[in-house]
């Protein structure tokens, strides 16, 4: 019998009760799902939109790409590529999650391996297994590990055709994230679950375990079904929370300054940013317009607010809280 602790229990239901509210996890994902609602052109050529989103895990960055090169084919082979990526660097913000392709020949690299991936398995993702599906990609596309494999295959599950590609698990081996906060979960088993060198295969069955019912238990309290999808980021968010790394609303202010940083190179060439219009109605769509910056009079990440759980106690949400007349985060001002 897996006892969980009562008090981190409470914490991380109310944590995930609070990131569901705002349209979360997963905020990007929800955006490059959204403008395929408003883009006819972007729904023509859904998969590439989805693998060059799934390059920087952010949309701005994202369409600036599929902007300039919308053909996947002539991703995969271009000698161009390259070049193309040197000269507009400063246009291309990648998230401290996508640390391995910080580099231009290795974004490159990516890019056009996940265009190839697009044209070869995608038209057969429909008959994959989910284990067919992640060796599809982890065969084939150079600078993805675990972490954008399990979301590559989320954001192609919510596309019609493709709905069975759903994880048997949280994908155990090497999770170290999510294996911790399993690990205050139940404390008992963090120092076996929450080691990320051991991957041995009693410590990935007692990781299984855990999870389980940590998905039955979050299920039943948000009265909802958990795929282990959103377990595994639920864990994540929730732990990050703990280490002064995210709030509730965080990745939200994220993508508008990611997308700040695009316009502003797009306007010091002339230009305009691509599908601006859309970007902005899909945000209003995706999320409540008491957390969108550009309503609210914030454009960047409000870094006071990563510290407020380990520091005050609490979880932060602009659903609770009033962020333009909150002076003292220790008193925060309630909606």
């Amino acid at each position: 019998m897996v006892q969980l602790d009562p008090v981190q229990m409470r914490s991380f239901v109310e944590f995930s009760q609070l990131k569901l509210a705002v349209g979360g996890p997963d905020v990007h994902m929800h955006e490059a799902h959204q403008l395929l609602e408003h883009s006819s052109w972007l729904r023509e050529r859904a998969g590439w939109w989805l693998c060059a989103y799934m390059t920087f895990c952010s949309v701005p960055p994202a369409l600036l790409i599929i902007a300039n090169w919308p053909d996947p084919g002539e991703v995969a082979s271009s000698d161009e590529l390259l070049d193309w990526v040197h000269e507009h660097w400063a246009g291309l913000p990648i998230r401290t999650q996508r640390r391995p392709v910080r580099s231009k020949p290795k974004l490159v690299k990516c890019l056009q391996d996940f265009a190839a991936w697009d044209l070869e398995y995608v038209p057969r993702l429909g008959e994959m297994s989910y284990e067919e599906a992640w060796s599809s990609v982890a065969d084939n596309v150079k600078y993805c590990g675990r972490y954008v494999i399990i979301k590559t295959l989320e954001v192609f599950r919510r596309l019609t055709g493709f709905e069975h590609l759903v994880p048997p698990d949280i994908r155990p081996s090497g999770a170290w994230s999510p294996r911790r906060a399993l690990g205050m979960l139940v404390p008992e088993t963090a120092s076996t679950v929450g080691d990320k060198h051991d991957n041995s295969r009693s410590t990935i069955a007692l990781t299984n375990l855990v999870a389980e019912a940590v998905r039955d238990r979050l299920a039943e309290e948000l009265g909802r079904e958990v795929s282990y999808y959103l377990l595994e980021v639920l864990l994540c968010n929730w732990r990050q929370t703990q280490h002064g790394t995210l709030y509730v609303g965080r990745t939200i202010d994220s993508e508008l300054a990611y997308y700040h940083k695009v316009a502003k190179y797009m306007a010091s060439l002339g230009g305009d940013m691509p599908l601006e219009r859309a970007f902005f109605q899909a945000r209003r769509e995706a999320f409540p317009a008491e957390c969108l910056g550009e309503l609210q009079g914030w454009d960047d990440v409000r870094v006071p607010l990563k510290h407020v759980f380990a520091q005050q106690g609490y979880f932060w949400s602009d659903l609770l809280f009033d962020w333009n007349k909150t002076t003292d985060l220790a008193h925060p001002v309630r909606r």
